[in-house]
C-alpha cells in the first residue's frame, strides 16, 4: 500500500495546485517529499522532488507574469532548492535519467 499510496497522494497535490488550491496542494507535495527524504527513499525523493521543483518553477513564471515579483522570487528559490536536492539525490544512487530531468 505504501508503494502506491504516497505517489498517489503526491499527484493529488499536483491536481490541487492545478485546481487553484495552491496552498493545500503544496502542503501535500512538500509532506510527501519530506517523508521520502526522511525514510531514505532517494529515488522517489529525486523523481518527485524534481516534479515539485517544476511546479514551483511554473508558479514562479505565472507570478512573474501577473506582476507578483515577491511571490515569483520565493517560488523560484524553492524551485532551485528542490532541483538541486533532487539532482544530488539522483547522483548519489546513480539514477542518470532522473538526474538528467532534475
Amino acid at each position: 500500500m505504501e508503494f502506491g499510496g504516497q505517489p498517489a497522494r503526491f499527484f493529488k497535490g499536483v491536481i490541487l495546485v492545478g485546481e487553484g488550491r495552491v496552498e493545500e496542494g503544496l502542503c501535500l507535495l512538500e509532506e510527501c517529499c519530506r517523508n521520502w527524504r526522511q525514510n531514505g527513499s532517494k529515488l522517489r525523493f529525486a523523481a518527485f522532488g524534481a516534479m515539485l521543483a517544476a511546479v514551483y518553477s511554473e508558479l514562479s513564471r505565472k507570478a512573474r507574469a501577473g506582476g507578483r515579483e515577491e511571490l515569483a522570487l520565493c517560488a523560484q528559490k524553492q524551485a532551485a532548492a528542490y532541483f538541486q536536492d533532487a539532482a544530488e539525490s539522483a547522483a548519489e544512487i546513480g539514477a542518470k535519467g532522473t538526474l538528467a530531468r532534475a
